[in-house]
């Protein structure tokens, strides 16, 4: 009996004769119109001179044009050949709400996936530079906190952990001064803990954060010992960076006094490399004979002595942003200055002065988050200890679990070992706001494009009707021969199924094809608006999953009326209509 009420329902769907109806035309020319543009996206061939005339004047940067191109023309095609499809197997009335159906499907698979993909490349530019889990005190800072860390590790669950210490303060360069975020950290341990030493420059960052030169016989340039305007004391600079202005050392030294040769110190034995406006120590004579001569390496010239006063400041990681704003290059010094007084350097008049030091830039990071790369600084977590005279005192620490999933666990835990006066918060907890907007956009955009496919039921719905209306005389018969209401039914359910099970189907379909476009081609967007480069894709199958799912729904919700008027025909009112 299903096998005959799967035919009967087939049967009103499908057209007879089959042939080429204009839904059926329109859907074929527009095919194959899109059918050009998908081979020469997908094989990079050159476009007709007029077409990319035109995406250029639409504002289209040359090299953004043939990923486009393809991904929204492989889209296209397949989307208006299954249109011809529709619209040559199936009747017009049908044809409609199966297009309609397939297109929402498609949208929403393609809006939910891009949607995805930013979420996923925001939350790993946030733990690129955040632990998975951060641990603080309710009612202050951490003082003999080792016995704690070691606690920490031994948990079930937990890859690495780390100190750390955080305060607001301003970092200045070139008399320009931007507030910041001083985080301090522990860089043997920080690679295990975040992904900030994935997003450096230069992997050897991470190396110059300590003090280059850690010899006690070498001593800083005293001012009396400040050589010749020849060989100033002055930090070099890039000679493609214009306009800075050098920071002097020497400007309010008193003239140097004559010295005999016995009492002259002879300068120790400093190894350089200058190459790409970077220096370290190093065991090549031949670098080092070089910048003693002034050699330009690099783009600037190097004289030993001037460096060795930034070689023994405490390194600082940058991010690139602050780095263009500032005009810092690896090697420059920088002032720091915290908004913490120092009671024991008060000015004339008595009032503490806030803490101010110098620093040596070690590095320059990209996170790829804006407000990262702009705001956020990392020096060792000792030199900010010294900075802020704080001694051994830290704010908390820094969690990585072994596996993403785990985190919500494990932070519990953590919370259960620890005790009511630790606050333990998940990465998620911390940046609530920003994930939970996201997820709010989502679901605005799940119930938006969801729109087409409830317009698509309301087509099911009049298809259906139409149907019911036009069979009036078929459905009395098969009551008078003794089917059931109940059989009749189960027919336009199945014709519901039908068109859900289709057009959904082929909808996903031609979604997840264009995400694999779009991961295979990366069509590349602004990075001055979105800060990336390409547009980031992430299919999540639960997602699809429930974009079939709803489209089967909204399909099957859609013959519920037309099923109910099939239950009020009464067959011997119908069989007078022959």
């Amino acid at each position: 009996m299903a096998g005959f009420q799967s035919l009967v329902a087939w049967r009103y769907l499908m057209a007879n004769p089959r042939k080429m109806g204009y839904l059926a035309w329109i859907g074929l020319v527009l095919a194959l119109g899109a059918l050009p543009l998908v081979v020469a996206g997908q094989f990079g061939l050159a476009l007709p001179q007029a077409w990319l005339q035109r995406l250029l004047e639409a504002g289209m940067e040359p090299g953004f044009v043939l990923p486009w191109v393809a991904v929204t023309a492989t889209a296209s095609f397949l989307f208006f050949l299954a249109v011809a499809a529709y619209g040559y197997y199936f009747t017009f009335s049908t044809a409609v709400p199966l297009s309609g159906l397939t297109l929402g499907s498609m949208s929403l698979v393609l809006i939910m996936s891009v949607m995805n993909g930013f979420e996923a490349d925001l939350r790993s530019k946030v733990l690129g530079n955040t632990a998975h889990i951060r641990i603080t005190l309710h009612d202050g800072p951490l003082r003999s906190w080792q016995d704690v860390q070691a606690a920490i590790d031994k948990t079930p669950g937990v890859a690495a952990s780390m100190a750390y210490l955080e305060t607001e303060g301003v970092v200045g360069a070139n008399r320009q001064f931007i507030a910041v975020l001083f985080r301090g950290i522990e860089p043997r341990k920080v690679a295990q803990v975040n992904q900030i030493a994935r997003s450096l420059e230069d992997p050897e960052a991470l190396g110059r954060m300590l003090p280059l030169v850690e010899d006690p016989n070498v001593v800083p340039l005293a001012p009396s010992e400040a050589p010749t305007p020849q060989g100033a004391a002055v930090d070099p600079a890039p000679a493609d960076l214009m306009e800075i202005e050098p920071k002097d050392f020497s400007a309010d030294a008193a003239p140097p006094a004559a010295a005999s040769p016995t009492a002259e110190v002879e300068p120790p034995p400093l190894d350089l490399r200058v190459q790409d406006h970077e220096f370290a120590t190093s065991g090549d004579a031949a670098n080092r004979a070089a910048a003693a001569a002034g050699a330009d390496r690099g783009g600037f010239v190097a004289d030993p002595d001037s460096l060795r006063r930034a070689d023994m400041l405490p390194g600082m990681l940058v991010g690139r942003e602050l780095a263009r704003t500032l005009a810092l290059y690896t090697g420059r010094e920088v002032t720091a200055v915290s908004p913490l007084s120092d009671p024991a350097n008060p000015d004339a008049n008595g009032n503490p002065i806030p803490f101010n030091r110098d620093f040596r830039v070690a590095g320059v990071f990209h996170s790829g988050y804006y407000e990262y790369d702009y705001q956020l600084v990392y020096v060792t977590l000792e030199a900010l200890q010294s900075f802020l005279d704080l001694d051994d005192q830290i704010d908390g620490f820094e969690v990585r679990v072994e596996r993403l999933e785990d985190v919500p666990a494990v932070a519990k835990k953590l919370a259960g070992q620890l005790g009511p006066g630790f606050r333990v918060q998940s990465y998620q907890e911390i940046n609530k706001s920003l994930f939970s907007a996201l997820k709010v956009e989502k679901i605005g955009m799940f119930l938006i494009v969801g729109l087409i496919m409830l317009v698509a039921g309301f087509a099911i719905v009049g298809n259906l009707y139409m149907v019911v209306v036009q069979k009036a005389r078929e459905i009395s018969l098969l009551k008078a021969v003794g089917a059931t209401d109940t059989s009749i039914v189960r027919v336009f359910l199945t014709q519901g199924l039908i068109i859900g099970l289709l057009g959904a189907g082929v909808g996903v379909a031609i979604g997840l094809w264009t995400c694999r476009d779009i991961a295979v081609l990366k069509p590349r967007i602004s990075s001055e608006v979105y800060y990336m480069d390409f547009m980031p894709v992430h299919v999540d199958y639960a997602s699809v999953a429930l974009v079939f799912v709803a489209g089967l729904l909204i399909s099957m919700a859609a013959t519920l009326y037309p099923v109910w008027l099939t239950t009020q025909n009464n067959p011997a009112t119908g069989l007078k209509r022959f």
